[in-house]
């Protein structure tokens, strides 16, 4: 039953909709509800067969489209399919730098917005390091680069401001995903304050790991489990073969200021074709007015 909850969820979500984002500024029309996606998209390049970027891109697509989230965490994307995403998407715009040099070489931990709803007021990038402002810098026995993108924004919906924080941790090192949280929370610290903030993100880790602990002990709430605190099949990793059977390590967290009105894992499938290797996440959020 518990996964049914779950899976409604997306047929409600992919009924009838259509793309407002067309360059409306009527920020009247707007509800004070944020829709967020964290979702890795699988980068271009992979050997990936009849899953390779160009059979599966157009899905990608019409999935964005119809979700009409105000913002997207994408991890595990190139600066081509940063190009590719935008035009498909009229009203988006996008926020990051390339991981090896803090330009447009290797992957980026991007994150995509409406510029209809959304201000950016601040932004930039950090390398999960021992010397954080180094372009391509690695430590902690990572097996590569990683990076987080940070912006602050302006609800033209509400006029209120919050941080976005968008990562994507090491897939060997457990080392460099305790030290990756370790490092976020402290420049969350330093950036943000007591603002709101989001963080979305690809942890390679499941729920129980030290680098989750981290950020839930630094008042972060995992939004999925705010909603379905004790749901089982919640895989979001599924290598292009679909299921629900195992952990969730892609995550939306948002700290308290923040209002979970939903959250699911969207197990959207074309005849069993998927838009990535991964299921995105999603949430729809409200900020306290008194913030």
């Amino acid at each position: 039953m518990r996964k049914i909850i779950i899976a409604s969820t997306i047929a409600i979500s992919l009924c009838g909709l259509t793309s407002p984002l067309q360059g409306n500024t009527d920020t009247t029309t707007m509800t004070q509800t944020l829709n967020v996606i964290s979702f890795n998209v699988r980068y271009s390049k992979g050997d990936d067969g009849e899953n390779s970027w160009k059979n599966r891109r157009a899905m990608l697509f019409y999935y964005l489209r119809e979700q009409q989230p105000d913002l997207i965490g994408a991890q595990e994307i190139l600066r081509p399919q940063l190009k590719q995403i935008t035009e498909a998407l009229p009203g988006y715009q996008w926020i990051g730098v390339g991981r090896e040099n803090g330009k447009r070489k290797g992957e980026y931990a991007a994150i995509f917005y409406r510029a209809d709803r959304l201000k950016p007021l601040d932004s930039g990038t950090f390398w999960l390091s021992e010397k954080p402002e180094k372009p391509g810098s690695m430590s902690w026995n990572t097996a590569c680069t990683r990076i987080c993108t940070l912006a602050q924004f302006l609800d033209l919906a509400t006029s209120q401001t919050f941080w976005h924080y968008n990562t994507h941790f090491d897939h060997v090192s457990g080392k460099a995903r305790e030290n990756s949280a370790r490092l976020i929370i402290e420049r969350m610290k330093q950036q943000a304050g007591d603002a709101p903030i989001i963080l979305t993100g690809d942890l390679n880790t499941g729920e129980d790991d030290v680098c989750v602990r981290i950020l839930k002990d630094a008042g972060l709430r995992d939004t999925f489990r705010v909603i379905h605190p004790y749901v089982e099949g919640v895989r979001t990793f599924h290598d292009f073969n679909g299921g629900h059977e195992g952990e969730k390590i892609d995550y939306i967290f948002v700290s308290p200021q923040w209002k979970v009105q939903t959250a699911a894992i969207d197990f959207f499938n074309q005849e069993d074709r998927y838009p990535s290797d991964h299921y995105p996440v999603t949430t729809k959020i409200q900020q306290n007015p008194k913030q």
